[in-house]
């Protein structure tokens, strides 16, 4: 079965759904942009602390600590963007577990969630931010997120997903799942 957002097939694991990620391209363009200048930056930086040039006491200690900084905020700007061009949230339930995975580019991370504690599968209310409307920024679900329209009780936890669905789309996709 096919939603405009979403997939869910029956597979002999079990029922597969894949939420591919919204390309947002006025993201995709300005983290682009972003990555640019990140890219400039840190070449001239490191480039600066190989050369060894500093005459200032002090100056390469702060450069590795900024580099290190910096390269940190590079990890998160190419998650965020490969999130966007080809990001996609994979749910596998079977009888015994339901297995969540978030990747874009074939990597990611993987949850799985033993099936008897999974309860109240729902579509709850959920407002993109008003910059962008891909619900997972400015962390992609690749990084963490825990966002979105999607939601089951876990224990005493609400695990949510899906933000690339708003509230009607993933209604629609708690009743696929009910039905499959």
């Amino acid at each position: 079965m096919e939603g405009r957002l979403y997939t869910v097939e029956r597979t002999p694991r079990g029922v597969r759904v894949t939420i591919p990620a919204q390309r947002e391209w006025l993201a995709i363009a300005w983290i682009g942009a972003c990555a640019v200048i990140w890219g400039v930056i840190e070449i001239v930086t490191a480039r600066q602390l190989l050369a060894g040039r500093d005459p200032e006491e002090g100056a390469a200690a702060f450069l590795v600590m900024w580099l290190a900084l910096w390269s940190t905020g590079g990890i998160i700007l190419f998650s965020t963007l490969a999130w966007h061009l080809v990001g996609r949230e994979v749910i596998t339930i079977t009888d015994r577990s339901w297995t969540y995975r978030a990747e874009a580019f074939g990597l990611g991370r993987t949850k799985v969630y033993h099936a008897i504690a999974v309860k109240n599968l729902r579509a709850l209310p959920y407002d993109p931010p008003p910059l962008f409307t891909q619900r997972s920024w400015p962390l992609p679900p690749v990084l963490g997120g825990g966002q979105g329209p999607l939601a089951f009780d876990y224990g005493s936890r609400i695990v949510r997903f899906g933000p690339s669905l708003d509230t009607s789309q993933a209604m629609r996709l708690v009743r696929a799942l009910e039905d499959a």
